[in-house]
């Protein structure tokens, strides 16, 4: 990220939150007397997942902030609501995905938080910006959760298949037995691989399980077993 892309006026900082069951409490103490958007009337939170959004609209409700959730499924009519509301000053804080903020038209916006690590640095720059184009100081906080972290690191692996796995299907797939039984006979270059690839299934039989593993890549583990 390079440091032109972000403009001189926005305070940017970090908050790591140990606990993470005390995340949503976390970014509702941003708001109080003494937190870092007390004196910001115009605040965008940025979750990386619709139930977040909704969860923490209605926690900031709760305690006299005024807030609505804002995501894909919302109907365009909502969404549309809501963004008047917030343009107009009438709302404070916008609780959204990323379907909010593009084609944005306001320069007021003073506050932005992101409720967990923007899934790239792209992504956090284009979102952080939207604060401060009135050339005013704009605060951008970014709440730094360990579970958060994983579990988005996790879906970014979520359509791939670990590599033992792969092994285990192109055994099945080159198995020279089945050739052989159904009369066709393997060719040694298939009946070499095989045999490698066999050793190594059975030298990994009790694999380590890797961080992640889709549901593509189970379904191949079992149909291989």
């Amino acid at each position: 990220v390079r440091a032109s892309s972000l403009r001189a006026t926005l305070r940017l900082s970090g908050q790591p939150v140990e606990n993470p069951g005390k995340a949503q409490y976390a970014a509702l103490k941003l708001f109080s007397a003494s937190g870092l958007l007390a004196r910001c009337k115009s605040v965008i939170v940025y979750c990386n997942f619709k139930s977040e959004t909704e969860q923490i609209a209605s926690l900031l409700m709760s305690n006299h902030v005024t807030a609505k959730a804002y995501h894909s499924e919302k109907h365009k009519d909502e969404k549309e609501h809501i963004y008047r509301l917030f343009k107009r000053g009438k709302l404070r804080v916008v609780v959204a995905t990323v379907a909010f903020g593009m084609g944005i038209d306001m320069q007021d916006i003073d506050g932005i938080v992101h409720y967990g690590m923007p899934r790239s640095p792209e992504e956090y720059v284009q979102e952080a910006g939207r604060a401060g184009r009135d050339g005013r100081q704009a605060v951008c906080v970014t709440l730094l959760m360990e579970d958060a972290f994983l579990r988005l690191k996790s879906l970014s692996f979520s359509d791939g298949v670990d590599e033992y796995n792969v092994q285990k299907l192109l055994a099945k797939l080159f198995d020279a037995k089945h050739h052989t039984s159904q009369g066709e006979g393997a060719p040694p270059e298939v009946v070499g691989r095989y045999l490698k690839l066999k050793r190594h299934a059975a030298a990994h039989a009790t694999p380590t399980p890797s961080l992640v593993l889709s549901a593509h890549s189970m379904s191949v583990a079992g149909g291989a077993s």
